[in-house]
């Protein structure tokens, strides 16, 4: 509920002109029905959070209501990309610096040192 209501907040005070959602979930389909209602020029995207399909194993499916909503979408993301628009393993800041948690990116052993 938050984040629907963040991105309806942001809509309606023109903070972008594109709207990119990396979910598969369709909870969110009312706040994109809102936006593509209330705010027409803005372009909503949808990204499937899932690695691309490999022949021979089971595929997890695609929100069709998610996707009917959006002008574009993503039907994976490559782990490259996901790797690229992550913080840094360490971020420092006064006080106690924040970790990444070690099981999102394997580097808890050097962190650690």
């Amino acid at each position: 509920m938050n984040l629907a209501l963040a991105m309806y907040r942001d809509a309606a005070s023109a903070q972008y002109q594109q709207l990119v959602v990396y979910s598969n979930d369709s909870d969110i389909e009312p706040v994109l029905t809102a936006i593509r209602e209330d705010f027409p020029t803005i372009v909503l995207g949808v990204v499937t959070p899932r690695r691309p399909p490999v022949e021979g194993e089971s595929d997890r499916r695609v929100s069709a209501s998610l996707s009917s909503r959006a002008d574009w979408t993503r039907q994976y993301i490559l782990d490259s990309e996901l790797a690229a628009g992550q913080l840094p393993e360490r971020v420092r800041k006064p006080g106690k610096p924040i970790d990444k948690p070690g099981h999102w990116c394997g580097c808890r052993a050097r962190l650690d040192r």
